[in-house]
């Protein structure tokens, strides 16, 4: 069995009259490394125009300090541009009490789920 891969990808960006949203699904965790990872993707979204942003951390089951840190530093960044950041809530209970606890549940938008509108 090879190597687990843990990489954040971009799901879907649409313009929507004056914003555009992206949505960008994380791994199973959200650590050090997954967040230097993360940082790499959203500041490429954010040169693309990328004015709100939904991270889908529904499939994260762990999530560290650099990895909050990454979340708040494209709230601060996006916010400052008149945009925001939403987060689908995590699956895990686990991860999910690292949001409650640090009251990340109180300043990032908490989602159940991200369904894109189609027809």
């Amino acid at each position: 069995m090879g190597p687990t891969v843990n990489t954040s990808t971009v799901w879907e960006t649409v313009d929507d009259g004056d914003d555009r949203v992206s949505v960008v699904v994380t791994g199973p965790r959200l650590d050090a490394v997954e967040a230097a990872h993360l940082r790499e993707v959203i500041e490429e979204l954010l040169v693309a125009g990328t004015t709100r942003l939904v991270v889908d951390l529904s499939g994260t089951g762990f999530v560290d300090s650099a990895g909050l840190a990454c979340l708040v530093r494209a709230m601060t960044t996006l916010r400052r541009r008149g945009g925001d950041v939403a987060l689908v809530r995590p699956a895990s209970d686990d991860a999910w009490r690292v949001f409650r606890l640090t009251q990340f549940d109180e300043v990032f938008p908490i989602i159940p789920a991200f369904r894109p509108e189609g027809p």
